[in-house]
């Protein structure tokens, strides 16, 4: 005998299961890491640690961990990784890229989590699911602290840096300049009296600082002269690099 159910109450199981695939596909996946710890969740090519004094470089594989004062080189051309931090942010690495994480450290209900670029490009996804966040990436030229969720930086060889944002915001800035104290130069000479000497090595104010929207881009320049920010298309962002960032991106939604 046929068994007839009535229209809505199939088109109701129907919905409710589409609803339960979207959860199911939605639902975030764990996360097993030290809150003072950055995983290494993908690596392809090769990237090699150096950590402590010792000044030998170690190779990474996949599930090795980071912590602050590590310094990593990425292998050459073909070579990527990404990185997992316990707040489930993703941080990639392009091939020729070389870094140093300088602080992983819990803050209440986030992260407190400082980079320093040396070369290369990184791709940042950093999660939404706890708010206010603290990541920043310094390199010779500027720093930029994240005030959104998805952006990447270039550094090429000749220090010249790309910030392009996909979404949220960040905050661009000059990166704070050292002043060496003064020396003297030429023979010694009689003074008349006591005279002040000179402190420690001291910071200046930044000279610039620009708030990056999405879809914009700033550029700075090897000296440290900014442009202002524009806005760019994605027609023109679309290359090799990207497009991978993209697909491992899909894979965590």
């Amino acid at each position: 005998m046929t068994m007839r159910y009535p229209i809505g109450l199939l088109m109701t199981c129907l919905l409710a299961l589409g609803c339960l695939q979207m959860a199911e596909a939605r639902r975030p996946f764990e996360v097993n890491i030290g809150r003072t710890e950055a995983l290494v969740n993908h690596l392809e090519g090769s990237a090699h640690l150096l950590r402590g004094t010792d000044g030998a470089y170690l190779p990474l594989k996949v599930n090795d961990t980071l912590r602050g004062g590590d310094e990593v080189t990425v292998g050459a051309k073909g070579s990527r990784m990404e990185i997992l931090l316990a707040d489930r942010s993703l941080v990639r690495f392009a091939d020729n890229t070389r870094f140093r994480i300088t602080q992983i450290e819990p803050k209440g209900n986030s992260l407190n989590v400082s980079i320093d670029l040396a070369k290369g490009q990184i791709f940042a996804n950093l999660s939404q699911v706890i708010a206010q966040p603290s990541f920043r990436i310094t390199t010779v030229n500027a720093v930029a602290g994240v005030r959104g969720t998805i952006y990447r930086l270039n550094l090429d060889e000749h220090k010249s840096l790309l910030v392009r944002v996909y979404e949220g915001e960040v905050q661009v800035s000059k990166a704070p300049k050292t002043l060496d104290a003064p020396t003297t130069v030429g023979p010694p000479v009689r003074i008349a009296g006591p005279q002040p000497v000179p402190g420690p090595t001291r910071v200046t104010m930044e000279e610039w600082s620009h708030i990056v929207g999405a879809m914009q881009q700033i550029t700075i320049r090897p000296d440290g002269s900014a442009d202002e920010p524009v806005k760019f298309t994605a027609a023109e962002d679309i290359d090799e690099w990207v497009i991978w960032n993209r697909e491992r991106d899909k894979s965590f939604q």
